[in-house]
């Protein structure tokens, strides 16, 4: 490796002798200024941001600035020599191309590992165009690392808007809920940032999902397509773990393995943090949350959400709307159609059938009372919303049978999300049918159905 650190020393040394204006691009490279948190400040966003103070920074687009290497130097000696020197010693994970067609590929040799390395070394030195030894050699180091190994490892940071919590870390299977340090909430600030410094995407304390992920160098972008797919089923495991608004912010890759994959927003939605003030269904993650998120995990780990009936899509989907609405009417109608597209009826007595129905899903051998009333007085609340147009009071009872009903709402779904792995939905509805005019439990009469 001695040998190509001297040939990316005379690439810089080349570089830096250029007399072409690259420096002129630099305006368009540098993004807006974005505000930072103050490393003490550590208030909840749901309370008070009296005392925040911010400093303003900027930060390179790193991608553009690769771009715009590239067409300076392609046409140096060390650029060439680089690239025969990887050739040569087969070190480039990439398809093998002569100079000219690298020029003009991506990912090749010359943008990914010749071009993108000498932005590196200015996005580590965050003072302009500058050549600093120090970070020549740390981003050598990196480049190193990711030559030695047929692998490389990366992290999805996504910020969670809504929960609050004691609890610091939930571990998974290489999947971890955190609270957010200050390095961490600045990260996001720095990469997301809004005009209105009341606007921070993420602040100390609060609450973000790290995924570590480790893929192989030769089929890389096909496992970077599974990365929906891995958000989708943690996210979904934490929607069934507790009741109370959560829902997914801003997300980031954080990576040293530049030549495939930079630290860079995942989104770019405008997805708003709207818990800013006190907010009535707060999603807690307590000791409980923690039981809940772990047992959840496990139990849907094999879950295909892509092939899961339409009905549990759409569930699911309003489940999500229902966990993101800081209306408590918008709240009630979203929790009636999660459970309305899982749960039949005939047209005949629907809510009785309804409230029959959920209990038995939700607890074969239940015979409390109190839960066939909460479910009354439940659907009482969304017959004052669709029927008499009426403003539902956020009075600490109403709150209570939303936040009770939104619980049980959760365990039918996700007991119908394990059901409907063995049985469809509509032999599960078919059981259900006859579950109220016979004493047994619903994954026996579906079992007798398939014998």
């Amino acid at each position: 490796m001695n040998t190509l650190k001297t040939l990316y020393l005379e690439l810089f040394e080349e570089f830096s002798k250029d007399p072409r204006t690259l420096i002129k691009d630099y305006s368009i490279l540098l993004l807006k200024a974005t505000s930072i948190p103050n490393p003490n400040q550590n208030l909840h966003r749901y309370f008070s941001y009296q005392g925040i103070h911010s400093q303003t920074v900027s930060y390179l687009d790193t991608r553009l600035l690769g771009d715009l290497i590239r067409a300076t130097i392609k046409h140096y000696k060390s650029t060439r020599n680089i690239f025969d020197y990887f050739v040569k010693n087969d070190l480039s994970p990439f398809s093998k191309k002569s100079f000219e067609e690298d020029l003009n590929s991506w990912p090749s040799i010359t943008k990914n590992l010749i071009a993108d390395f000498i932005s590196r070394v200015f996005e580590l030195s965050n003072s302009g165009l500058d050549i600093n030894i120090a970070f020549f050699n740390r981003a050598f180091a990196e480049l190193e690392q990711f030559l030695m190994k047929d692998t490389f490892s990366y992290k999805i940071l996504i910020n969670l808007h809504g929960p609050l919590g004691d609890i610091n870390d939930i571990p998974l299977d290489r999947i971890t809920i955190k609270k957010a340090s200050y390095e961490i909430s600045k990260i996001f600030c720095y990469y997301y940032s809004d005009s209105d410094w009341t606007e921070f995407e993420m602040l100390e304390n609060d609450y973000y999902i790290e995924i570590e992920r480790e893929i192989n160098k030769m089929n890389w972008f096909s496992q970077l397509n599974e990365e929906n797919g891995i958000i989708e089923k943690i996210f979904n495991c934490l929607l069934f773990s507790n009741a109370g608004n959560i829902e997914m912010g801003k997300s980031l890759r954080v990576s040293s393995a530049w030549p495939l994959i930079k630290t860079e927003i995942m989104n770019t939605s405008k997805i708003r943090n709207k818990y800013n003030e006190r907010n009535l269904f707060r999603y807690e993650f307590n000791e409980l949350t923690s039981m809940n998120i772990k047992r959840n995990f496990a139990l849907l780990k094999t879950v295909d959400y892509i092939k899961i009936d339409d009905k549990i899509k759409a569930s699911i989907k309003r489940l999500k709307k229902a966990k993101s609405t800081i209306e408590i009417e918008d709240k009630i109608i979203e929790l009636v159609l999660c459970i309305e597209y899982l749960v039949n009826t005939s047209n005949f007595e629907v809510t009785l059938q309804l409230c029959l129905k959920i209990i038995k899903i939700y607890n074969d051998s239940n015979q409390d009372e109190n839960i066939y009333k909460l479910l009354r007085d439940f659907f009482t609340l969304r017959g004052d919303v669709l029927h008499a147009n009426k403003k539902v009071a956020s009075s600490p009872k109403n709150v209570l049978i939303i936040q009770d009903v939104e619980k049980i709402i959760i365990n039918v779904l996700l007991k119908s999300i394990i059901l409907v792995q063995k049985y469809s939905l509509k032999d599960i509805n078919s059981a259900l049918e006859k579950s109220l005019y016979i004493n047994k439990p619903i994954e026996e009469i579906l079992k007798n159905n398939s014998a």
